[in-house]
């Protein structure tokens, strides 16, 4: 189970030992699903896809279920391919996301409603609903005379029969929780199948009653039906020995397995779960839990327990933290042999905080022991991202195995545990991404790994006020037994009594069961401060109290009353140094009248630095500088008080340099022969710093001054030391001068002062803020006025973009500012002030510290292999630490570089080589480098910088230059104006495709290296860009076969350019017909797509109408013969078959449209014509009257004759011209009896007329007119006539056809 991550919580209980021990890797998703809850069933209901968390990665165990959603799981269980049954359920109050589920359910018969219209699935699922769902899905309850008189009752007793019941909580009408669902469902897998069978049936009306309904389990020979159980048919049938086939093995046809008879690390008896090969998890079998114990146990206690009987007879497993051999476990083995009434003794080497578990399984009469122990783990490093793990000491553990087979045992020989183990943890065996150094676990272990990692639980600044060694401690009133594996310093306690815990506060560190497992000491008993001098003007020797001037370790200088009678400064006092000089540590307290009793710090005169043999903890040396003493990270150590032997400053070292003044003082001290005198005396604290890595200080032998006359004694040293006997030293009081550190160098980021407060109305203080170490901070300055940080000259011209050097009080207040920048200007190397990058080299040869400020000769920034080079062919650069810290300034959208909107975004936490880098990406992400407009400052430290300031000044800019993508493609690679996002179609870039497509964007630059885990890429020129390596996929949108589009999969797609029309995706509509268009594009080419899961092919569609013409129907030319209903739309060049019919009492005529072509069909009464079409444009019939053709028209005229009573001319036809010869003599007007009016009356029954005279004038003809209305229409025009010949045009139109036929009228007169 190692390979299986395991989530850290907090609270882990003995419920969570005994059942979930070892975790599989489903449960560690649920943040929210415990020990309480049923893990077995929610992780293998989870594993094959049944119940399943939210969103948030959370199962919420505890949440009611509704009728609806046990829909979805019933419908999950049975793999019902729900979209099948969309728009089926028969229910009118069920949302739709739950209508498929529910109508599945229903039509299997897995489900019934409240009525016959509602279903009532917002109201929650009772457990006996539910548990009728199940058994129906097993096959029980499938006629009605199952459920007797009460419904309720039967399922529930049949339920219990097939233990459905087992593990869940909920009463039989209340709601069920999620957890008790799962359980039930799981319990429902293992439940065998049945059949229902009867003996025939009879009915009363409606009723049918079926005899003896008998339900006989399903069972099988093939290998499936053993996957969950392999329980036999005791049928006397031809089922017989088959195996019974349970729910789980039917639908998962043995890819979900179970073994019934595994046991766990521990040797516990547990089930062990798999799905499609893979490990689902191990679960200890809780319900054959008989006993357990968290503290020891005797050989009695489990003979009382069992019994003699279940001990003789029954076999025995015993395991210790999984182990069973007596070679591994020494004094911890035991067998039944134990067991017995007289043994008082305790067994497997139990005790406090020792889990044991006894469990009895009365079906093979087997006794499980195990015993777990848990241990103290203390992580040795903050976790290791570069290799994800971290480093444990486990305690009071020892390893039996070899150098490749661990076998972990407990010490049981050292109660303290002074044994321990060393074990790496790896990030895919518990949630470790957020430990740190000194973190403690408490940890059990078997099969030589840790099996389970949880924060214990801490009694933070507790008194403890009792203890009894290897007993117990009483912390805050309570007392707390110690746990069996207790691990803590004996200096902790045993070396203190009462009356020096009273001051002291522990942390007392409890196991999961509220045993003291381990305690911690907060703070040392002894407190330190430093004395300066006793204040004789106002005391003296004689009296009981005096004045005396002290420094405490916080810096802090204060005059206070000391108990001269109770104090012990004997060596002090008797070693001739004058009371206004005694500079001594000593150790105090203080009374309820604030009076100070001192106990000066021992001097060693050994010839080493500790006095051991006095039981000497800690001793002070009085060190005098007569050859110069320098103290800084370099120079570590001070002399001790033999004066051969050094101690070692740390990180935890306070050093405080002192200023003296000349005082006139009276000295009455034993060696004091001089009653005023005057002397250089310790003033005030100049300076507080902790570390030695912090410190940088130049101590030079003191001698006398002069002045005014007077010569002032220096004292007698320059370095006072307290150390301990470790050989560090804790504090250390100096005489000299301050040089800094890196800590006093400042870089100014802010405009100005950012606040201000009154002090209670004394003094005010001013923040600002400042880059210090690579870190963003405010510096605080307190005074009456503001001298020091102010932006203007008067106050402090602190400016921002600058570097200043900054002295500070004992309480951390700025005191002094000295301005830098005219030492970077000058280069002033041998000082460590440098402004170009070129000067590095010798700079840092010269001081350990530098500080570097270039303004203007940064060309490019590149990082490669430790170095930050500066120009352009990376030669020029310096070495950076890989724990450096990073400050990135960026400017705002007005920034052009020459101090307009510099400093609009400033960031720290850009820490070690990666933050660099990721500060770099940053910056280039503002857009492209400008060489002389961004900043670089760094302070150097033992030749490589620990501290960098980048100041980019220019405005941010549009990044890199995307390529011009062509209509129809997608670039794999773009820059966002922030990274580079990645984007395929189908199939996933591979890293040499990628780096194919980001060299595309970037000029073609190679690429060096693809940093996936921090998220950039590195160019072979230097260039570093920020690249979200998640790869975006895109989907490919087509028209007509063309693809015009490959938006991001799941966006709106936004298309321009498309003709004007109607459009569908014909991968959804394979029919090619559709009800409505799914693209409607307009006169602008443009339109939406807001699907895009998937291709989407659209294809020209055309509206197919036939408006409300019963007799005409449509279908698709295909296979499918699809009908196309009036208003639908047909992919174009697809054929469709229209059928006209005639059920009216004449003939009909149709026209067809197709794309403005128009086609008439007539139809006679009774009769029906079809026609094929292929859709090249909009398709439209519709019925047309007064239809004739052309043909029809000519007919009409043919069948004209003159009539026999003409008179004044003679007429005749010739093909389509009529030949009119008026008499010799005569006019037009005097012509009668030819019946043309007649024929105009039979023309414009279903036509028009036009009549075009000789001159150019025409007259219409109106449909309908008669013949009184042609002639009188005529008339006027008939002076045209009267010089002849003449020539009319005469136009026949149909409007419904279209057709028309043109005659030529000659008008002639006989000859005389």
């Amino acid at each position: 189970m190692r390979n299986l991550k395991r989530a850290l919580s907090l609270g882990l209980t003995a419920a969570m030992i005994s059942g979930l021990m070892v975790m599989g890797s489903s449960a560690a998703s649920y943040a929210d699903v415990t020990s309480e809850d049923n893990v077995e069933a929610i992780e293998v209901l989870q594993t094959v896809g049944i119940m399943v968390g939210d969103e948030n990665g959370d199962f919420n165990p505890d949440q009611n279920v509704t009728r609806n959603e046990m829909a979805v799981i019933m419908s999950n269980l049975m793999e019902y391919n729900v979209a099948t049954y969309k728009d089926t359920s028969p229910f009118t109050d069920v949302p739709s996301w739950a209508e498929p589920y529910v109508a599945a359910c229903y039509t299997n018969g897995i489900t019934a409603g409240t009525s016959a219209t509602t279903y009532g699935g917002s109201d929650t699922v009772t457990t006996a609903q539910a548990a009728l769902m199940l058994m129906k899905a097993l096959g029980y309850f499938q006629y009605t005379s199952d459920f007797g008189a009460d419904w309720q009752l039967s399922t529930v007793k049949q339920a219990n029969d097939i233990d459905l019941f087992i593990g869940v909580d909920s009463g039989v009408e209340q709601a069920m929780t999620r957890n008790d669902v799962a359980q039930l469902v799981l319990n429902t897998l293992r439940a065998g199948t049945v059949e229902a069978s009867t003996d025939g049936s009879w009915s009363i009306g409606d009723v049918t009653i079926n005899n003896n309904v008998t339900y006989s389990f399903i069972t099988s020979n093939q290998t499936y039906a053993t996957a969950i159980d392999d329980a036999r048919s005791t049928s006397s049938t031809t089922d017989a020995g088959r195996s019974i086939v349970e729910l789980g093995e039917q639908l998962y046809m043995g890819d979900l397995k179970l073994n019934d008879n595994a046991t766990d690390v521990f040797g516990r008896p547990s089930r062990y779960w798999e799905y499609e090969g893979n490990e689902i998890g191990t679960y200890t079998k809780t319900e054959l839990l008989r006993q357990e114990y968290t503290a020891e146990v005797t050989g009695r206690d489990l003979y009382d327990l069992l019994g003699k009987s279940i001990i003789d007879d029954y076999s025995f497993d015993i395991y210790v933290d999984g182990e069973t051999e007596e070679s591994v476990l020494g004094d911890a083995y035991f067998t039944k042999a134990n067991l017995t009434r007289s043994n008082d003794d305790a067994v497997g080497e139990t005790g406090n905080g020792v889990l044991t578990q006894v469990y009895q399984d009365i079906d093979t009469h087997e006794i499980t022991i195990a015993v777990i122990n848990t241990y103290l783990a203390q992580a040795e490093e903050d976790y290791d991202e570069k290799n994800e793990e971290v480093d444990l000491t486990v305690y009071h553990v020892q390893d039996k195995g070899s150098s490749r087979n661990a076998i972990f045992v407990k010490n049981g020989d050292e109660k303290k545990g002074d044994t321990t183990v060393a074990y790496t943890v790896e990030s895919d065996e518990f949630d470790i991404a957020e430990v740190a150094e000194n973190d403690l676990f408490l940890v059990t272990m078997a099969d030589g790994a840790i099996q389970s990692m949880v924060a214990p639980e801490i009694l933070s600044d507790s008194t403890i006020t009792n203890f009894r060694l290897h007993k117990y401690v009483t912390a805050d009133g309570t007392q707390y037994n110690y746990a069996d594996t207790v691990q803590y310093d004996e200096d902790v306690l045993d070396k203190y009594d009462d009356s020096n815990m009273k001051d002291i506060t522990y942390n007392v560190i409890l196991d999961k069961y509220g045993y003291m497992i381990g305690i911690e000491q907060n703070e040392d008993p002894d407190q330190y401060v430093f004395l300066a001098g006793i204040d004789l003007a106002n005391s003296n020797l004689s009296v009981k109290n005096a004045d005396a001037n002290i420094i405490m370790l916080d810096g802090t200088m204060q005059t206070v009353t000391v108990n001269m009678t109770k104090s012990d400064l004997k060596n002090a006092l008797e070693s001739g140094r004058n009371m206004s000089q005694l500079n001594t540590w000593c150790t105090y307290t203080v009374n309820s009248s604030n009076v100070y009793t001192l106990e000066e710090v021992a001097v060693s005169g050994s010839t080493s630095a500790i006095d051991k043999d006095k039981d000497i903890d800690v001793a002070q040396y009085a060190q005098d500088a007569d050859k110069g003493v320098s103290i800084d990270k370099g120079h570590v150590s001070l002399k001790a008080a033999d004066r051969t032997s050094y101690v070692y400053g740390n990180d935890d070292t306070v050093y405080l340099n002192v200023e003296l003044d000349n005082i006139q003082v009276k000295d009455d001290g034993p060696r004091d022969i001089i009653a005023d005198t005057y002397r250089q005396i310790i003033d005030d604290v100049e300076s507080i710093t902790t570390g030695v890595k912090n410190v940088n200080l130049e101590i030079s032998d003191l001698g006398t001054v002069t002045e005014k006359g007077h010569d002032y004694l220096a004292p007698e040293a320059e370095i006072y030391t307290l150390y301990n006997d470790d050989g560090y030293v804790i504090a250390a009081v100096t005489i000299g001068e301050n040089e800094g550190t890196s800590s006093n160098y400042v870089y100014v980021t802010s405009s100005d002062i950012n606040q201000e407060a009154d002090n209670d109305g004394d003094d005010w203080t001013w923040t600002r803020e400042v880059v210090v170490n690579g870190e963003l901070v405010n510096i605080s300055e307190v005074g009456e006025s503001l001298e020091w940080i102010g932006n203007a000259p008067r106050y402090g011209e602190m400016k921002q973009g600058y570097w200043f050097e900054v002295k500070y009080d004992a309480d951390g207040n700025v005191r002094k500012v000295e301005a830098l920048n005219a030492k970077l200007i000058n280069s002033d190397i041998k000082d460590g002030f440098i402004d170009e990058v070129v000067d590095v080299e010798d700079a840092v040869e010269a001081k350990d510290t530098v500080v570097l400020a270039d303004t203007k000769n940064v060309e490019k920034l590149t990082f490669k292999n430790g170095t930050l080079y500066t120009d352009r062919n990376a030669t020029e650069g310096f070495s950076v630490s890989p724990d450096v810290k990073v400050v990135l300034a960026l400017a705002g959208k007005d920034g052009n570089g020459a101090g307009k909107d510099w400093f609009d975004d400033v960031s720290d936490g850009y820490t070690g080589y990666s933050g660099l880098e990721k500060a770099l990406r940053d910056m280039n992400s503002q857009g492209a480098f400008k060489a002389g407009t961004v900043e670089v400052s760094a302070i150097l430290e033992d030749d490589v910088a620990t501290s960098i300031v980048i100041n980019d000044k220019n405005a941010p800019s549009t990044g890199v230059q995307n390529p011009s993508i062509a209509e129809g493609e997608f670039a794999p690679a773009m820059w966002n104006g922030t990274e580079i996002e990645l984007r395929y179609y189908q199939t996933p870039m591979t890293d040499s495709e990628i780096k194919a497509a980001i060299s595309e964007i970037l000029d073609g630059e190679p690429v060096e290296r693809l940093n996936k885990y921090m998220g950039y890429v590195v160019m072979e020129n230097g260039d570093m860009y920020k690249v979200d390596f998640d790869q975006i996929e895109v989907v490919a949108i087509s028209v007509d076969g063309d693809v015009v589009a490959y938006p991001d999969k799941g966006t709106t797609a936004n298309l321009a350019g498309l003709p004007a029309g109607a459009y569908f995706d014909i991968n959804e509509n394979p029919t090619g017909v559709i009800t409505a268009p799914q693209l409607n594009v307009g006169a602008n080419g443009k339109a939406t797509v807001n699907n895009t899961s998937k291709d989407r092919e659209f294809v020209t569609a055309y509206e197919v109408s036939y408006a409300s013409l019963s007799d005409v129907s449509a279908k698709m030319d295909n296979a499918a013969g699809t009908n196309v209903a009036t208003g639908n739309y047909v992919a174009a060049d697809e054929d469709i078959v229209l059928t006209l019919g005639n059920s009216t009492g004449s003939a009909v005529t149709y026209k067809v449209t197709v794309d403005g072509d128009n086609e008439f069909v007539t139809v006679a009464k009774g009769n029906s014509e079809t026609m094929k079409i292929t859709v090249t444009g909009k398709v439209a019939v519709t019925t047309v009257a007064n239809y004739m053709t052309a043909g029809d028209i000519e007919d009409v005229v043919d069948a004209y004759k003159p009539k026999p009573t003409l008179t004044g001319a003679t007429i005749s036809v010739d093909g389509d011209t009529l030949n009119l010869v008026i008499d010799s003599g005569g006019s037009i007007g005097a012509v009668s009896g030819t019946g043309l009016m007649d024929l105009a009356e039979s023309l414009l029954v279903d036509n028009t007329i036009l009549v075009t005279f000789p001159d150019g004038q025409a007259v219409r003809l109106s449909q309908g007119l008669n013949d009184t209305a042609v002639k009188t229409a005529l008339t006027p025009y008939l002076s045209q006539l009267a010089t002849l010949p003449a020539t009319i045009t005469v136009t026949v139109q149909n409007a419904a056809s279209g057709a028309s036929v043109q005659y030529t009228v000659n008008v002639s007169e006989a000859e005389a």
